[in-house]
């Protein structure tokens, strides 16, 4: 990875400034709630609640007043999921006398809900310590995140917008300020940043051979055709595809937000976890790896059937792994993001958002061969970067 100097410091002069916005979103919150309340006549509850709840964000910021650690943990999300109720507020509030469905509107929308997190987590993400909360908190800021666009524009007139709702169903916009997010986060935590230069000491035709092997992965995931599993991987079907919005804008999402958190930080987080260990390199891609694969279980709840999911678990960890070692030996981010997009635009052109396959034995024992062949590739790439780098992160 590469170092960058730093763009934010706690003790510098931006501090006063983002502290007032901290404040400002705080307040803002608060009148933003019970205005709701008063209008929409829901219950008493929710914005006593939200009051109380918003006053342990100063409690937070105001270290001497901070009494318990668990409320920085629990404010840490609270304060994001705040944020984005209160937006949602506002617009439900003003949308009768404000054009929030027009072009202007609409980037407004984007603009406020790209930047109106970064306070937060400048303030009070810093105030995370321990390699281990900090790895459970990334997970959290992760689920927080992704899903806030919908939220965001819920029940008003925005949802009815074409723009908006393609931007809400695929994802993307979530991804983008889960990207600056961790960013900010992994930066205050003194981590370093996703790496964009090529690794030193990286052989010309490894990376050739790399190169190759992506392109017919590319081809053999989308495109595979023939009477069988195996026979797709070399014959391939270019008549099915069928290229949306949607399409691109969910492959780029996935791209973006899972290798953010998989490739990025958790992969970052767990060498640091994993420092005196002496091959902590292969443990740390295998761990998250494994989380990876096995957070595709979430696909049954989108109505995917249980044998295409536990396919895709599987396909998912060999994936993980190749990409964890790509990323380790080259040193570079980018690959995996470019990698991971296209995999996902270029399989939901040809078969839809949903593994929809018939699973039978052949189809099983060509999967398993396949992840063998992941497996294989990322043991020699991670070996290669073990001994180039003697157990040591990138110079």
């Amino acid at each position: 990875m590469n170092d960058i100097s730093m763009f934010y410091k706690r003790d510098s002069h931006y501090q006063t400034l983002i502290q007032c916005i901290f404040y400002s979103q705080i307040l803002i919150n608060f009148v933003l709630a019970w205005a709701h309340f008063f209008t929409a006549k829901t219950s008493l509850i929710m914005p006593i609640a939200l009051t109380i709840l918003n006053f342990g964000g100063v409690m937070v910021e105001r270290k001497k007043y901070d009494i318990s650690i668990i409320n920085v943990y629990f404010q840490a999300i609270f304060q994001l999921m705040s944020n984005y109720l209160s937006l949602n507020y506002f617009i439900l509030l003003t949308q009768d006398f404000l054009p929030w469905n027009s072009f202007a509107g609409i980037m407004v929308t984007i603009i406020v809900f790209l930047l109106m997190y970064i306070p937060t987590v400048i303030i009070i993400w810093p105030n995370i310590s321990g390699n281990i909360i900090r790895f459970l908190m990334s997970f959290l800021l992760m689920i927080t995140i992704i899903p806030t666009f919908s939220f965001v524009i819920s029940k008003t007139i925005i949802s009815k917008n074409t723009v908006a709702n393609v931007l809400s169903n695929s994802g993307f916009l979530d991804a983008v300020v889960f990207f600056i997010l961790a960013i900010i986060v992994m930066h205050n935590w003194n981590f370093e940043l996703p790496g964009y230069k090529l690794a030193k000491k990286t052989r010309p035709w490894i990376l050739i051979v790399l190169f190759i092997i992506c392109i017919w992965f590319l081809l053999q995931n989308s495109f595979g055709a023939g009477k069988n599993f195996f026979t797709s991987f070399y014959i391939f079907d270019f008549s099915g595809m069928h290229l949306t919005a949607k399409y691109i804008l969910s492959g780029l999402e996935a791209g973006i937000a899972e290798e953010t958190a998989f490739r990025y930080i958790f992969l970052t987080i767990l060498l640091a976890i994993l420092d005196r260990f002496r091959y902590k390199i292969f443990y740390s891609a295998l761990i998250s790896s494994l989380l990876f694969g096995l957070i595709h279980l979430t696909n049954i709840s989108a109505g995917q059937d249980l044998s295409n999911t536990l396919i895709q678990v599987l396909a998912a960890f060999g994936i993980g792994m190749l990409f964890s070692s790509i990323y380790l030996y080259t040193g570079l981010f980018i690959w995996a993001v470019l990698m991971h997009s296209l995999i996902d635009i270029l399989s939901f052109s040809q078969q839809g958002m949903l593994m929809t396959g018939k699973v039978d034995i052949t189809y099983t024992a060509g999967m398993i061969m396949l992840v063998l062949i992941y497996l294989v590739i990322a043991l020699y790439l991670l070996r290669q970067t073990y001994l180039r780098e003697q157990n040591t992160w990138f110079n």
